[in-house]
């Protein structure tokens, strides 16, 4: 049986319990958050009775693994934490603010045998699986839009709330980081409102061009894969899907990887798509 803690009781954190209350052979054994109307929602769903605590460390005793769904100006102590007491996590996107927290993290970890992942939810898409594991090398055209009506964040914009996900699909993709990265934004002032534009150049020829925004319609989530042979074979579209399948997928992935001593680990991809990011801030 595989223990979680949830840090973090929130709209995200709670998606995590009702994901796991479907996956066998684990337990939620502890929940945490400053909001007792959050914690009191997160226990009404949980099986079970699991500890509910307003701190970290008390969250972290008797559990295997930890989920951190707090906001990400609090991830690089989280992490840490967990770290320190020999502590799996998952943790929720944008991994970090600061391409020096994301550092940190990687150098805490060291050689340490944790299971660490970054929820990049799309990477666990079955569209996206099967699109990778049918792309033959050659370079490529990737084309990616993200976004909704809102949300409005206090601490971060929407380059950094649905461009995480594009970036780390583009640089999981092909499998290495761009040579050269543009950014513009819709808005010349610092808008919590804002479309952002990233173009990224890979050294192999194939390019991307990202479109992030939190001023759309509706929500939106679409990426395109396209071939410079022209082949249409090889073209990739996609599309927007239900969160629940590609959580599942990846909570069970991440189960596994604990039941086998298999570290399962993204945290390098998730330090490069900090750095992008950060790059993308300073040419706005």
């Amino acid at each position: 049986m595989i223990k979680f803690a949830l840090i973090g009781c929130g709209q995200f954190g709670r998606n995590y319990i009702t994901t796991i209350n479907g996956i066998g052979n684990v337990e939620m054994v502890a929940l945490c958050s400053r909001s007792d109307e959050s914690l009191e929602k997160a226990r009404g769903l949980c099986h079970g009775n699991p500890i509910i605590t307003k701190h970290w460390d008390k969250a972290l005793l008797n559990a295997d693994a930890v989920i951190i769904a707090t906001p990400p100006d609090t991830h690089r102590y989280a992490c840490w934490s967990a770290i320190e007491k020999d502590k799996h996590f998952i943790c929720e996107k944008p991994f970090v603010l600061r391409d020096n927290d994301s550092t940190s993290i990687l150098e805490r970890l060291g050689s340490k045998r944790l299971s660490c992942v970054v929820d990049y939810i799309h990477l666990w898409n079955s569209h996206y699986i099967s699109a990778k594991a049918a792309f033959s090398q050659g370079p490529v055209e990737i084309a990616s839009i993200g976004g909704g009506h809102g949300p409005v964040r206090e601490k971060y914009n929407a380059l950094w709330d649905y461009g995480s996900h594009d970036i780390a699909m583009c640089l999981d993709f092909l499998g290495y980081y761009p040579m050269k990265i543009s950014c513009s934004r819709s808005k010349e002032t610092r808008s919590r409102k804002n479309t952002y534009a990233i173009d990224l150049k890979f050294s192999d020829g194939s390019s991307a061009a990202i479109r992030c925004s939190n001023e759309l319609k509706e929500k939106v989530r679409d990426f395109w894969v396209i071939p410079h042979s022209g082949d249409k074979r090889q073209s990739f579209h996609i599309s927007n899907s239900s969160a629940e399948q590609p959580l599942r997928t990846m909570l069970k992935q991440f189960i596994r990887s604990i039941e086998t001593d298999t570290p399962m680990n993204n945290l390098r991809l998730a330090n490069d798509v900090t750095n992008v990011l950060e790059r993308c801030e300073k040419l706005l």
